[in-house]
């Protein structure tokens, strides 16, 4: 069946999430209590209002009517038992995005199926990153489970979207608005939402990446700014509200302790945390990409032979890349031939292009998803380990600063996700799958086998002739622990 598609589209260059010092909200901050009684002395000592509590990770928020100096800070800090303070940084989207539009009757294409899989008006390349990761062949063993929730922490979702609708689950929260409508205002989150879950097969627009329900936390406003005690709430919102898998394509320079007591408490809760590695190609640490239980991604872009976007940050914290796409012209526009990401926009039924490591990200949200489905029972630490142990090496060879582990390698990470669960401290690996090899866990698993030869040499010759049974049946069992980074 065919039909026609009558599409406007948007062109929007992503740059990446950034603040700065001077973007700190003004005057707010946050403050780790140990004693929530302390609270009324210290609202003696300073002109404070308190504006919020986020009771889960023991912290206030408050209002000053002046900025705190060091010294007062660490008066507050001596005197009430105070753990930090730290500013409520502002979050948002540089200045200098640029959309473009073109009208109806210059976007009229007659497809069938999934139409810009293949190809698309712009740039000719269609989804690219769908097919350079090898998507298809993926599919024929895990397609999605539509009990497996992503949460996007971001703008905000076009749920009346032809892709999104069908994948659209209620249950997230407008931290900018306080109310639990998250419709995108913006579309950089409806963007990332179809990467993860645009409706496959329908005959219009594009695929995502698995048949994958999305959750959304609004943290940022129509211009793209946000706070950090939004994205905080966000996080937490997102772990006590059933999400699996958490998408954070944004993120901030400066070091926040309450943002990583916040992932901290998301991943103690199982959640798996997948953030953006950042736009600025240095290697200085991004949050919350950074922080130990998220999944630092870079991006690449490219087919068949993906490399690292030039724009993509790196460093020793990177976990694993993704296609993120890159403007070779640097014109803000995708010209034919390059490698943009195509996906959906916060307008009905339209579609918008973009790059960034901020499109890397929920390459990686929808694989994790997608092992989940094929083994609900992992952990996120068992998801972190078949993400990264399947990843194709690329750059110097095993990990390296701008590759991480290597591109992710979805039917790979699939296959090793396709596991018996054995329950209590262990997985047992289907012998089906054979995994990248590592010295050390093949030196053990020679001794393992060589002892076990021995003692059922000893058996056989010392012991059995001393058992008075006419049978004798010996039952193997091998157990492997898989731990993640």
């Amino acid at each position: 069946m065919k039909r026609n598609i009558c599409l406007v589209i948007l062109v929007f260059f992503f740059m990446y999430f950034h603040s700065d010092v001077s973007a700190e909200t003004s005057r707010e901050y946050l403050i780790k209590v140990e004693d929530f009684k302390k609270v009324e002395e210290l609202s003696k000592f300073l002109k404070i209002d308190f504006i919020d509590e986020i009771k889960e990770i023991e912290v206030i928020m408050i209002r000053s009517q002046s900025v705190f100096s060091d010294t007062v800070t660490n008066k507050i800090i001596m005197k009430y038992g105070i753990h930090y303070i730290e500013p409520n940084f502002k979050i948002s989207i540089p200045e200098d995005q640029t959309f473009f539009e073109l009208s109806n009757k210059e976007t009229m294409i007659t497809y069938s199926d999934d139409p810009f899989y293949d190809s698309d008006p712009l740039t000719q390349k269609g989804q690219w990153n769908l097919r350079v990761l090898n998507i298809e062949e993926a599919w024929k063993k895990e397609t999605g489970d539509n009990i497996i929730i992503v949460s996007v922490i971001d703008t905000g979702i076009a749920y009346n979207h032809t892709e999104l609708n069908d994948s659209y689950l209620e249950g997230g929260y407008n931290w900018i608005e306080n109310n639990y409508d998250p419709f995108d205002d913006n579309g950089h989150g409806s963007w990332v939402s179809g990467i993860i879950s645009a409706k496959r097969n329908n005959q219009i627009g594009i695929s995502g990446m698995g048949d994958i329900r999305i959750m959304a936390e609004k943290v940022l406003d129509s211009t793209g700014s946000g706070t950090i005690s939004d994205l905080i709430q966000g996080i937490i919102h997102a772990a006590d509200n059933g999400a699996d898998i958490i998408n954070l394509s944004l993120g901030t320079d400066f070091y926040s302790q309450a943002l990583k007591d916040a992932v901290d408490y998301a991943h103690e809760k199982g959640c798996i945390l997948i953030a953006a590695a950042g736009n600025r190609p240095n290697s200085n640490p991004h949050y919350p990409a950074t922080f130990s239980n998220v999944i630092a991604t870079s991006a690449t872009y490219g087919e068949p032979q993906d490399i690292l976007a030039p724009y993509s940050n790196y460093g020793e914290w990177i976990d694993v890349s993704a296609p993120g796409g890159w403007d070779n012209n640097q014109n803000s526009f995708p010209d034919v031939g390059e490698y943009w990401i195509l996906s959906a926009s916060n307008m009905v039924d339209t579609y918008m292009y973009g790059t960034g490591t901020s499109g890397a990200v929920p390459h990686v949200s929808g694989l994790a998803a997608l092992c989940l489905s094929s083994n609900p029972s992992a952990t996120n630490q068992d998801i972190r380990y078949f993400i990264l142990q399947s990843a194709v090496d690329k750059g110097s060879e095993g990990w390296d600063p701008f590759y991480g582990h290597g591109r992710i390698n979805p039917e790979e990470a699939i296959s090793l996700s396709n596991i018996q669960s054995v329950g209590g401290d262990g997985l047992m690996i289907n012998p089906k799958h054979q995994i990248r090899k590592n010295p050390i866990i093949i030196s053990f698993i020679m001794f393992v086998i060589s002892l076990s030869i021995v003692m059922v040499g000893i058996v056989s010759k010392y012991l059995l002739p001393f058992m008075h049974r006419d049978k004798i049946k010996l039952y193997k069992r091998t157990r492997s622990h898989i731990r993640g980074k």
